[in-house]
């Protein structure tokens, strides 16, 4: 074997171990580049992770404090509608109240007539003591029918009889009405609404024969008996007219009716247009 050839020989193997070195070498590279890529990759794999379960949490918190928020006004929202209702219902009960005292007061006669009832201590009471009345009271009570309807129809046929003694004593001390003082008050009604109906009608024109009839049937209807019941303030109610103007009757009454005619006087004189009335005892 020639000197070149073994040159030759040398320099192959060299080749092919630096071949195999740089493969060797390369292939180690490659590892530690996809080594490194494959870290990058977790790495950022992490970090959008760690970004989006933040972006989560904060994401969360918000909802959390918006329903705490939503769920407080909610809350106050509710407590204020609560007080309103409230306020409502209370205005309505005092507006129910106010109604109630007004029929209250509306039902009550302004002349009570006194009634002579008979209780334990009088001599002509038939009852012994308080529980031989409520005794017999619940007799009464358990005797008549069951509904109110029944029970209102029961009592007011008996007491309509005229033959029955029970009806004609309570009619006798004015618990009951009699049928005399019934169609007297069903007069009265209907009078009083006939004079209201005219003072209605003639309130609204303006000469002076209306004004003089105004005048004097406010003062015939404002006499000593209305203002010992003192019910003035009624009467105006009654007839629709202010209660200066039933003053003003008791006035006139008083000044003209022991001397001059009535009519007269309240008639308005033709030239100065003065008011009789405010001349009258000067």
């Amino acid at each position: 074997m020639t000197v070149i050839s073994k040159i030759q020989k040398l320099r192959a193997e060299n080749r092919r171990e630096q071949k195999r070195k740089w493969k060797q070498k390369s292939k180690n590279d490659q590892t530690k580049a996809l080594s490194k890529s494959s870290s990058a990759i977790r790495k950022r794999r992490q970090r959008e992770k760690d970004r989006n379960n933040k972006r989560e949490d904060i994401e969360k918190r918000v909802s959390t404090t918006k329903r705490k928020h939503k769920s407080r006004t909610k809350r106050k929202d509710q407590i204020s509608a609560k007080e309103i209702i409230e306020q409502a219902l209370r205005n309505r009960k005092t507006n129910r109240q106010r109604i109630w005292r007004e029929k209250q007061k509306q039902k009550q006669p302004q002349s009570p007539v006194p009634l002579n009832l008979t209780t334990a201590k009088d001599k002509n009471d038939p009852f012994k003591n308080k529980m031989s009345r409520s005794r017999a009271v619940r007799k009464l009570k358990r005797a008549l029918p069951v509904t109110p309807s029944k029970r209102v129809a029961t009592v007011k046929a008996y007491l309509s009889t005229n033959k029955s003694p029970t009806a004609i004593t309570l009619q006798r001390i004015g618990l009951v009405p009699s049928p005399e003082e019934i169609k007297e008050t069903k007069l009265n009604a209907s009078v009083v609404e006939d004079i209201k109906t005219f003072l209605s009608n003639e309130k609204l024109k303006r000469n002076d024969q209306s004004r003089a009839s105004v005048e004097v049937l406010a003062a015939s209807v404002s006499g000593p008996a209305v203002g010992n019941c003192r019910a003035k303030v009624d009467l105006a109610k009654k007839l629709g007219v202010p209660v200066r103007r039933i003053a003003k009757g008791f006035r006139v009454r008083s000044r003209v009716l022991p001397q001059k005619s009535l009519l007269r006087v309240c008639q308005k004189k033709k030239r100065g247009r003065i008011n009789c009335l405010k001349n009258y005892g000067k």
